[in-house]
């Protein structure tokens, strides 16, 4: 940030997503100013500049009211699994899911080996009479100087979450030119993805902003319970039992039936609807 003032310890507001989009979609923007306007900061004001065009535009955008505020308290250093990579070694291996997938899987396993990260994404497609799923298998070697991989745990850990909102930030970090790192305690816990600045090029003490987006992960099939809902059951504990088509030369296939996991977010908005 080039200016950067906060009159509080601690100022949060709230706004309708649609409106935020909207105003950044002005092309060619070089330099953008927000600040909080109105007798009680009722307004988000967006102030973008293009220096090439001249161009000067402002939004303001009121915010909203009656919105409840959540602070997470959790210590991502605690978490026992991490591993911290360049962004484009994952925009690579993603690149190999189908645009369909919603979900994705990462099986940890522990670091005695080559190929210890395990990527899996599942995606439907509706041709014909019954319904079929591709699976995608990707593995990462975990002793390739790009990526850093700490294991603590007996037994291999795998975390089912969101693709898209993973994706972005693994393109924000691409975007922002620092690594990217993922922390992994266990599963049906949060996982949390970070900007990383391990490089030299990326002091710390340089760094003028911090970033964490937290992934609700799904609940272990192999709960106590009588039995696990099937949204909430892991990608790679399903069974193999109807044929799946197609191929990549990068991918590999494996046959699955069940129902696709539904985010937990979906399912309770589902519920209440």
């Amino acid at each position: 940030f080039e200016y950067f003032r906060v009159s509080e310890s601690l100022v949060q507001v709230a706004v309708a997503t649609k409106a935020f989009l909207a105003a950044l979609r002005t092309p060619k923007v070089h330099n953008i100013r927000l600040t909080l306007e109105g007798a009680n900061r009722d307004k988000l004001c967006f102030q973008l500049e293009s220096e090439t065009t001249g161009l000067r535009k402002k939004y303001s955008i009121p915010t909203l009211d009656d919105v409840e505020f959540l602070n997470t308290m959790i210590d991502k250093h605690t978490f026992p699994t991490r591993f911290i990579t360049r962004p484009e070694v994952l925009s690579r291996l993603l690149s190999n899911f189908q645009s369909g997938a919603t979900d994705m899987t990462i099986v940890c396993k522990p670091a005695d080996g080559n190929k210890n990260l395990t990527f899996t994404s599942h995606a439907t497609s509706f041709k014909g009479t019954g319904d079929a799923f591709l699976q995608t298998h990707m593995e990462l070697d975990t002793n390739d100087e790009d990526i850093e991989y700490f294991f603590n745990s007996n037994e291999p850990l795998d975390f089912s979450f969101n693709l898209k909102d993973f994706k972005a930030m693994v393109q924000f970090c691409s975007d922002v030119n620092t690594d990217i790192a993922v922390y992994l305690d266990q599963p049906g816990s949060p996982v949390v993805v970070s900007p990383s600045f391990r490089r030299w090029t990326h002091h710390r003490a340089e760094s003028d902003f911090m970033a964490d987006m937290l992934l609700a992960s799904m609940e272990p099939a192999n709960q106590p319970t009588n039995s696990a809902p099937a949204s909430q059951m892991n990608l790679s504990q399903r069974s193999a039992e109807a044929p799946v088509s197609g191929a990549s030369d990068r991918s590999s296939l494996d046959q699955s039936t069940g129902q696709l996991p539904v985010d937990r977010r979906q399912s309770a908005a589902q519920s209440a609807a």
